[in-house]
């Protein structure tokens, strides 16, 4: 395939403090308090925290704890006990927390010439991608699946992808094996690192994937990855 300029987003709080709502003991609040459904009043609480000032609500950053503290707000106001740290609604825990800074993609030597895609419509980014400029061949790899013991490597007719952006298909070989924990957006990339690819592109389907993540253990700071969709491919 031809080179692929990727150059990703700019992560940023890889070690982020997040916090969950363990909170409220239920059973401590007494019948006659217990709020019966109201529609307006659910429609009001999703109207709000779905507001630009919170942000986008991500967890691990200032937005997300707009959103938090707003919950445990109405958890107080309904004499919800708390279950958390201190005596307070919530526990706190580290985790892996990214924020997109831009992000774009382009086709260099396309048969009329340079190709910039759309973000949002032709591609995204993993949430949690690394960072990085790379310009390089994309090789597409199959699903990105290598397992002697299942007798599959998309890999071998790939050759070497040291340094080069490897396309990934998704999906699962038909050959008899268990394929759902290998065949995951973790381990294949995962694997391509392993192999030295310089990023990793993923398609799914026409459009491009919204919002699916990798998790901590799948963090590679320097290596980009993103979604891409039917008008990428077709490239």
């Amino acid at each position: 395939m031809s080179p692929r300029a990727l150059p990703a987003l700019v992560v940023a709080l890889p070690a982020a403090l997040a916090r969950a709502l363990v909170v409220a003991l239920f059973a401590a609040l007494p019948l006659a308090h217990a709020l019966a459904f109201e529609e307006g009043r659910a429609k009001a609480t999703v109207e709000t925290i779905a507001a630009d000032e919170f942000g986008g609500r991500f967890s691990g950053l200032a937005s997300g704890r707009m959103v938090e503290d707003y919950v445990a707000a109405r958890f107080k106001e309904w004499d919800l006990l708390p279950a958390g740290d201190d005596g307070s609604y919530f526990h706190e825990f580290p985790m892996l927390a990214t924020r997109e800074r831009s992000a774009s993609l382009s086709l260099l030597d396309g048969e009329f010439g340079r190709v910039d895609f759309l973000y949002g419509d032709d591609f995204t980014l993993v949430t949690n991608s690394g960072s990085g400029n790379v310009t390089a061949e994309a090789v597409l790899v199959g699903r990105g699946l290598a397992s002697p013991e299942r007798e599959w490597d998309d890999y071998a007719a790939a050759g070497d992808v040291k340094g080069k952006i490897v396309v990934v298909v998704r999906g699962t070989p038909e050959n008899g094996y268990n394929w759902s924990r290998m065949a995951s957006r973790d381990s294949i990339l995962h694997e391509a690192v392993r192999r030295g690819a310089a990023g990793v592109l993923f398609y799914g389907g026409t459009r491009a994937v919204q919002g699916a993540a990798v998790h901590d253990g799948s963090y590679f700071p320097e290596v980009p990855s993103a979604f891409a969709g039917e008008r990428v491919m077709q490239q």
